[in-house]
């Protein structure tokens, strides 16, 4: 859940390359290490119990970024890791049935870096993990 310089290790999981450079670049800057991953079947290949938390677009790849939420919150060893969804799909029943799969937030796109880097740290005192 760590990585080796001792930072909380985040995924985000988005086939945006922009998003993904801009949160990367922020994470980074606000004392997390970061690993991004542009396709869902990636993120399946890696090492899904070295992270604090999964950033992920619900909606990438014809809703494969809600499917990789549910097998992380299916599998034991990562079912109590936090998860946040990023998304433009803004409706009521994408945001309920993202926190029903278990996400702990869902941020709408466009956001701000402040406001995200703000939901993460809550999410995480929450779960008792702090930055170092």
């Amino acid at each position: 859940m760590r990585s080796p310089d001792n930072k909380l290790k985040l995924m985000i999981v988005d086939n945006d390359p922009l998003i993904c450079e801009l949160m990367q670049f922020n994470l980074q800057e606000n004392g997390f290490s970061v690993e991004t991953f542009r396709d869902v079947a990636s993120a399946y290949n890696a090492e899904l119990t070295d992270y604090s938390m999964f950033i992920i677009d619900a909606m990438m790849e014809n809703k494969r970024g809600m499917d990789l939420a549910k097998y992380l919150k299916q599998n034991r060893s990562t079912c109590n890791i936090p998860l946040i969804f990023c998304s433009s799909r803004d409706d009521e029943n994408a945001v309920i049935n993202g926190l029903d799969l278990g996400a702990d937030d869902y941020v709408l796109k466009p956001f701000a870096m402040k406001e995200i880097i703000a939901r993460i740290g809550a999410i995480l005192r929450r779960h008792k993990l702090k930055v170092s």
